[in-house]
C-alpha cells in the first residue's frame, strides 16, 4: 500500500502478518517436526495504531452522481444506482457527497434519479453543493431536498464529527449567490473560527470544485484561502468532485507546492453521471483512474486513516494508509 507525504503507514499489515504466522505455527509449521503438547505462546498485543484502525469510522466519498430523470444507464453514463450499491457493500456509517448530486439543474422536480438510488441509502448522507445545484437560482432545489442536512441558513457550509475526526462540508461556488471564498468571506471566517473552537488531531473537508486536478476542469485557484486556512490548522484530507475521474494527490500547500506540511486530497467525481479523460498530470499527482465509475472507501481512525478506491466492478484500483499530522 502507498503512503502520503512522509508518514509511516498504519500497522494493520503487521498485525495481519503476525496472525498468519500464528496460524501456521498452530498447524504444525512446514518442517514436519514432532507434535508436542506444549501450549502455544500468548499472542503479542496489537500495536496501538492497528487497534485504532480496527475501531475506525468507515465512510465513503463520491460526487457527480445522478443523471437527469429519463436518461437511461449504459456503460458510459447514468451509473448512480451501481455506485450506490457498491457503497452499501462497504457498510459505511456515512457518505460524503462533494456536489453535482442531481443533473442537470437540480431543480425541485429533478431529484427522482437521486432519490431512486443514493436517496435510498441505508447510511447518513452528508452533501455539499456543486455547480449544477446552483444552475437553479440559490440552489433552492438542493436546499429543499436536503433541508437541515445541508447545514443552516442555506449557506452551503457546516461541520460535524466522524469519530475522532472533525469534518467540514464547504461551498466551492465562490462566484455569485453571495457565497465567496476570499480570506475575509463569511465562509472562511467561520471555518477558521470553528477550527479554533473544535481542535481535533485529524481534520477533513469536502467540496465540489478541486483546488488541484489533472482533469478537464483543472485547478480552482480561487479556493486558495480555504486551503490555506485548513493548512494552518494542520488539516489532513480534502475530498472533491467536478472532474469525472479519480485522482489522489500528495500533500500540497495552498500555492501548489508538494510539501509534507500541506494537505492531501482526492478527486472522486466518479459517482455515475459520466467519466472524463485525464490528459496531463499535475505536480503531486500520485494515482489516476480514468473511465471507471467507483467510490472512495475511507477508514477514519484516531490518528490516521486508510483508503481504497473501488470501481463498480468491485476491483480495488488504489489503496493505502497514513497518519494525521
Amino acid at each position: 500500500m502507498t503512503g502520503l507525504g512522509r508518514r509511516r503507514p498504519l500497522a494493520l499489515a503487521v498485525v495481519l502478518a503476525a496472525g498468519l504466522a500464528a496460524c501456521g505455527s498452530a498447524a504444525g509449521g512446514s518442517g514436519g517436526g514432532r507434535v508436542t503438547s506444549a501450549a502455544p505462546p500468548a499472542p503479542a498485543p496489537a500495536p496501538e495504531s492497528a487497534v485504532a484502525l480496527a475501531k475506525a469510522v468507515r465512510v465513503v466519498a463520491v460526487g457527480d452522481l445522478a443523471c437527469a430523470p429519463g436518461e437511461k444507464p449504459d456503460a458510459y453514463s447514468c451509473q448512480q444506482a451501481a455506485t450506490e450499491r457498491l457503497a452499501e457493500r462497504s457498510s459505511p456509517v456515512a457518505a460524503l457527497l462533494p456536489g453535482d448530486l442531481q443533473y442537470d439543474t437540480a431543480a425541485a422536480g429533478e431529484w427522482a434519479s437521486f432519490n431512486a438510488s443514493w436517496g435510498k441509502a441505508p447510511f447518513t448522507l452528508r452533501p455539499a453543493p456543486g455547480n449544477h445545484e446552483y444552475a437553479t437560482p440559490g440552489a433552492s432545489g438542493y436546499y429543499d431536498e436536503f433541508g437541515s442536512r445541508a447545514g443552516p441558513d442555506r449557506r452551503g457550509w457546516y461541520a460535524f464529527n466522524l469519530g475522532r475526526w472533525r469534518a467540514y462540508s464547504l461551498n466551492s461556488n465562490c462566484i455569485g449567490d453571495g457565497v465567496g471564498c476570499g480570506a475575509s468571506s463569511p465562509q472562511v471566517r467561520w471555518l477558521a473560527a470553528d477550527l479554533t473552537a473544535h481542535p481535533h488531531a485529524c481534520v477533513l473537508a469536502f467540496w465540489h470544485h478541486p483546488r488541484f486536478s489533472s482533469g478537464l476542469h483543472g485547478d480552482s485557484p480561487e479556493l486558495g484561502p480555504i486551503w490555506a486556512t485548513l493548512q494552518r490548522a494542520k488539516a489532513d484530507l480534502v475530498l472533491e468532485g467536478h472532474d469525472h475521474d479519480f485522482e489522489r494527490f500528495a500533500r500540497r500547500t495552498s500555492d501548489g507546492r508538494v510539501d509534507p506540511a500541506g494537505v492531501a486530497s482526492f478527486v472522486v467525481g466518479t459517482g455515475g453521471k459520466s467519466t472524463y479523460p485525464v490528459l496531463r498530470r499535475e505536480p503531486g499527482s500520485k494515482k489516476v483512474v480514468q473511465f471507471r465509475f467507483g467510490v472512495l472507501e475511507l477508514a477514519l481512525a484516531a490518528g490516521g486513516w486508510s483508503w481504497q478506491y473501488r470501481t463498480a466492478e468491485g476491483r480495488v484500483r488504489d489503496a493505502g494508509s497514513t497518519r494525521c499530522r
